[in-house]
């Protein structure tokens, strides 16, 4: 098959990190490409399994022998005539090109984090991406600025095993290009994607599509897309891909289960119509800086659910943002309850004590208690539109918020001058119910034009 050109813009900041993102092994060059493959391909994993793990449910050898007849993989090997078992490497007939990556910019300090939105954009970043100085966010890594005219490339082809067949080259062709417009649609590219950025939009193509895609319907669409399912479970494109992913559990010799069959909460994150609700909030933004500005201060507020300090006035302290969480005041500070639901949005969740210096950390661990083990936020916020006409799309996947079950367990961790101070670990709790609840709350209120400035979550 010859070269298909996919042309892709960069609607919001993309931190691709490179090869060497902490700049520790002295291997990045000042023209490192802002995006590279393995972004691009690791993207397309994560929404690969999104899309056929609602087939395969928790058949998660099913999952591994479908991404192998795309990505390519290592294989269990019988033993043959000599009776040696072993391993052996299954080769990805995805080929992925970049001819011209996007250039990064180095600048620490850019009109976003310059401007009337740049408080809450720094928030959604996070510290793994910018630090205070000087009382002014700055950013940490290099990153590629969204625009217009920031636009690259990406050429794909494929190089087929030579005894698949036309239904299986057909499948994978088809199935390849689905996932990097779920990527497109849904996700992002690189760093911080569950919280907007790195966000890219296929602009059109060019070459030879297979169906059902086309130089056209590979687009992706406005803003007016996100407003009418209340799941992430896009119903078109799913009824032409699904015989493609009959297919290749065929050559499996397996069958799929019914779409979306899952009995309880998915171990990953699966499109559904049951585990993945999704809101477009009703507030329409001129700017895309706009769009996640308005979601970090709702998210602030949604976190933060008390005013900071108590009082008359505790109203306009909430429209100013002057908040601190319940559960700093409940769970740690007065140790009056256990349950710690702020958990659910992710974690860990670090605390500092300003005025004793004081650190916390709350976060799960295994079995062992030796090892914190990070879990992702099930909410994503993404802005979605072009121009001067965008919107807040919001999405949860509710899967297994501990995976592991009995074997992983939530711990409230104080720093070391706390554990001097008498301080000492104890056990939390973050139930399943817990995501359900806070993700339903968040999706209720964007979806019906809620303001967390005048509520708070329950």
């Amino acid at each position: 098959m010859p070269w298909t050109t996919l042309t892709l813009q960069v609607a919001t900041p993309l931190f691709n990190g490179g090869a060497d993102p902490a700049d520790e092994a002295g291997l990045r060059p000042d023209d490192e490409a802002g995006v590279r493959v393995a972004s691009v391909r690791g993207a397309m994993r994560f929404w690969f399994r999104a899309l056929a793990g609602a087939y395969t449910g928790p058949d998660i050898e099913l999952l591994a022998a479908l991404e192998r007849r795309v990505f390519g993989g290592i294989v269990a090997r019988r033993g043959g005539e000599s009776g040696a078992a072993g391993e052996a490497a299954v080769a990805s007939p995805l080929i992925i090109r970049l001819p011209r990556p996007p250039e990064l910019s180095h600048e620490s300090s850019p009109d976003f984090l310059r401007g009337n939105h740049s408080r809450w954009i720094a928030y959604l970043l996070g510290l793994g991406l910018m630090e205070m100085k000087g009382g002014r966010p700055h950013l940490t890594r290099p990153f590629v600025p969204p625009g217009p005219d920031r636009t690259f490339d990406v050429k794909v082809r494929f190089r087929h095993d030579r005894q698949a067949t036309d239904q299986i080259r057909q499948a994978v062709e088809s199935l390849a290009l689905a996932w990097l417009w779920l990527a497109c649609t849904y996700g992002g590219i690189g760093a911080r994607t569950r919280r907007g950025f790195g966000g890219v939009r296929i602009l059109g193509g060019e070459g030879d599509f297979p169906a059902p895609w086309s130089p056209r319907s590979i687009r992706t669409y406005g803003a007016d897309f996100y407003a009418k399912p209340p799941w992430v479970w896009p119903q078109a494109h799913i009824g032409y891909l699904a015989p493609h992913l009959s297919a290749l559990a065929g050559a499996e010799r397996r069958e799929l289960a019914e779409p979306d069959s899952w009995a309880g909460a998915p171990l990953f994150p699966v499109l559904s119509r049951r585990f993945a609700p999704a809101a477009l909030a009703q507030r329409t933004a001129a700017s895309w800086e706009e769009a996640p500005a308005f979601g970090g201060r709702q998210l602030r507020l949604f976190r933060a659910d008390r005013p900071l300090p108590a009082g008359p006035d505790d109203r306009d302290k909430r429209r100013r943002a002057q908040v601190k969480t319940a559960e700093w005041d409940d769970v740690i500070i007065h140790g009056e309850f256990s349950d710690f639901p702020l958990g659910a949005l992710g974690l860990p969740v670090g605390f500092h004590d300003k005025d004793r210096g004081y650190d916390f950390t709350v976060s799960a661990v295994s079995a062992d208690g030796n090892e914190q083990l990070r879990r992702a936020s099930p909410l994503w916020l993404r802005p979605v539109g072009a121009g001067r006409q965008w919107r807040l799309y919001s999405y949860a996947f509710h899967g297994r918020f501990l995976p592991g079950g009995e074997a992983e367990t939530v711990r409230l961790i104080p720093g070391e001058t706390a554990r001097h101070a008498g301080w000492s670990e104890g056990q939390l709790f973050v139930g399943q119910d817990d995501v359900t609840r806070l993700t339903t709350q968040w999706l209720a209120a964007m979806r019906n034009g809620g303001d967390y400035a005048t509520t708070t979550r329950d």
